[in-house]
């Protein structure tokens, strides 16, 4: 007899949210101890506790559908695709280098936003990071205008020195009020740790893992404009971010791990040194993998969605350039990769593309540290056909996260191959 497996963005019951959150304390606890034994027993409590649920997605995904690996992404059709991308970019910038202020405001609407705060003058760093990062890759690879792209680029990565904190945090903008989805988690931060917030900014996450998603991004963009313009200050930056990130402690949210792993490893790629290794690794031990199942997915209903599946895949593969000749850890992190991308591209070539920044991003970093595939390569033409007809054709799809770093990332994959 079968059973009918739960359907994706179905809230779980009550009692099974109440195990989970028991079971998510204990992964916690362990990872605190740095006690691998004893977070791989949390992580099996944790499946226990999802039961039917183990990788059913807490949101229902949106594909952008009729995948068709064959189509070639040609040098006119790239070339167009950067053009529109470029376009948007202009479009969202906001002056003195930041990208994407916030439109909303929710002051005065009946939803949490306080009345009395001051105008919101930051938005999201990672808008800012991506722009770069798709930028410079421009610049490598020829495209679009360069004398403005490098102004531009100059002119982000000015602001993000700006506004890093002395400690090497890059902090996460307070857009209470004015970010929808932020706004409810913000405004929870608040109410237990006023002392959070400084200035408009974010400072701590008080163990929630959750300010290494931009510093992390902000400290690859740094180590990527390092690399291109050999300029000292941004690989101070860097190192500064990074050894933020090492004083953090591991979290039950896998992703928010992946950001640090992907941030330290590129630090050793591009700097050479090899400090940061060991917590890159424990990092990864401790933070990526036990919470992967044999199939590839990771277990939780939040990890589990490709958005964050290609986070966690990103992480490992640029991990794993980096690793000592150690073959036991070698082979552990490949099969890993291994399984994950299989995920992906089976996704990939049975329902179409969900996401394209970190999906195209990590398919790219996977191709580095394994070599070329055929299949791989056949699934980052729907990705990239899935974001042409969103941003060239203007056709409405279900693809999300189509910025800068995305259409860059196509711009490294495909102007290699012309």
């Amino acid at each position: 007899m079968t059973t009918t497996r739960p359907a994706a963005g179905v809230p779980e019951p009550s009692q099974v949210r109440e195990r989970v959150d028991a079971a998510r304390r204990g992964l916690a606890e362990a990872m605190l101890e740095q006690d691998a034994k004893a977070v791989e027993s949390a992580v099996a409590r944790m499946h226990e506790a999802l039961g039917e649920w183990v990788a059913v997605p807490e949101t229902a995904p949106r594909f952008a559908g009729s995948p068709n690996p064959d189509i070639a992404v040609t040098p006119e059709r790239l070339q167009r695709l950067w053009d529109a991308g470029w376009a948007a970019a202009e479009k969202a910038y906001s002056g003195d280098g930041r990208w994407g202020l916030p439109l909303t405001d929710l002051r005065g609407s009946g939803k949490g936003g306080p009345a009395d705060r001051p105008e919101v003058r930051h938005t999201l760093l990672r808008r800012t990071a991506y722009v770069i990062i798709g930028g410079i890759t421009a610049i490598r690879h020829g495209f679009g205008d360069q004398a403005a792209i490098r102004k531009r680029v100059k002119e982000g990565l000015g602001y993000l020195l700006s506004v890093q904190k002395p400690g090497g945090l890059f902090p996460f903008p307070d857009v209470r009020g004015r970010h929808p989805h932020f706004t409810p988690p913000l405004e929870s931060l608040y109410h237990q740790h006023p002392e959070a917030f400084q200035d408009g900014w974010v400072i701590d996450d008080f163990g929630d893992g959750g300010l290494q998603f931009d510093n992390g991004v902000c400290a690859v963009t740094m180590l990527t404009a390092f690399e291109h313009f050999k300029t000292a200050a941004y690989r101070e930056s860097a190192e500064r971010a990074c050894r933020w990130a090492v004083g953090r402690p591991v979290v039950p949210n896998w992703n928010y791990n992946a950001f640090s792993v992907w941030a330290l490893a590129r630090h050793i790629e591009v700097t050479g040194e090899e400090e940061l290794r060991v917590p890159a690794i424990q990092k990864a031990v401790l933070g990526i993998l036990p919470g992967q199942l044999p199939a590839g997915r990771w277990l939780d209903r939040h990890n589990c969605r490709t958005v964050y599946h290609a986070i966690n895949l990103r992480g490992l593969a640029v991990l794993y350039r980096v690793l000592p000749n150690e073959p036991s850890l070698r082979r552990w992190v490949r099969s890993a990769i291994e399984r994950a991308e299989a995920v992906l591209l089976d996704e990939l070539y049975t329902v179409g593309a969900s996401d394209a920044d970190h999906s195209l991003t990590a398919l790219c970093e996977v191709e580095k540290a394994l070599g070329p595939s055929a299949r791989r390569l056949g699934a980052m033409r729907v990705t990239v056909n899935a974001m042409i007809a969103r941003l060239v054709d203007g056709r409405a799809t279900e693809l999300d996260d189509v910025s800068l770093l995305a259409v860059g990332q196509a711009v490294e994959a495909f102007a290699k191959r012309q």
